[in-house]
């Protein structure tokens, strides 16, 4: 179940949250307030694997590689 991230326009208190992907735009309330003017934010998120022709590069390392998970 991914994870996802979320913001409240009440009180702009931040959470995460694990839901189902159908269920990730439905209305959610906030822990903070309980208010229901809460909107799912664009978060950075990226699996895969370092290309074998990059070097110094390990799979370790990959976060700083520059191509991490798109060779």
């Amino acid at each position: 179940m991914p994870s996802y991230e979320y913001e409240c326009h009440k009180c702009g208190h931040g959470f995460e949250t694990m839901r189902k992907v159908e269920e990730r735009d439905k209305p959610l309330p906030c822990p903070q307030c309980e208010s229901t003017r809460v909107e799912r934010k664009l978060s950075a998120f990226v699996a895969g694997r370092v290309a074998p022709s990059t070097p110094g590069c390990s799979p370790e390392k990959a976060a700083s590689c520059g191509n991490a998970g798109f060779g």
